[in-house]
């Protein structure tokens, strides 16, 4: 659950400020805006999930998303030439805490999910 609130107030900000940010394009903004849903929607499926069998399924692939969106994001971002070294920071904090959440919460899933005896519903 930490994971799905920590997601959504990360993609909503996202949101927010691509959309007030005159200097990015429209393609720009649109690609932004439909990353940050792709998570969101994510978040939405894995607590929906949590009370369903599909949940281990479904946070492996949020969590895999999460890491895969910060594994090429976070370089992009700490390459940039003209970016303040406090937003490359902040974002590097972001990227740290959302891929240890998506580690934590696939693990904890995975474990949970594998010492249920044959046969047991969530």
């Amino acid at each position: 659950m930490v994971f799905a609130l920590w997601t959504v107030y990360v993609w909503v900000t996202r949101i927010v400020n691509v959309l007030s940010a005159d200097e990015m394009s429209a393609p720009g903004k649109v690609l932004t805006v439909v990353l940050s849903l792709s998570l969101i929607a994510l978040a939405g499926a894995a607590v929906w999930s949590a009370w369903t069998a599909r949940a281990p399924r479904i946070i492996a692939i949020f969590a895999g998303w999460t890491v895969a969106v910060w594994v090429v994001r976070l370089p992009t971002i700490l390459t940039l030439s003209g970016v303040d070294v406090p937003f490359k920071v902040v974002h590097s904090v972001l990227a740290v805490i959302s891929v240890g959440l998506a580690v934590a919460a696939w693990r904890v899933t995975t474990v949970s999910h594998e010492r249920e005896p044959a046969g047991t519903l969530y």
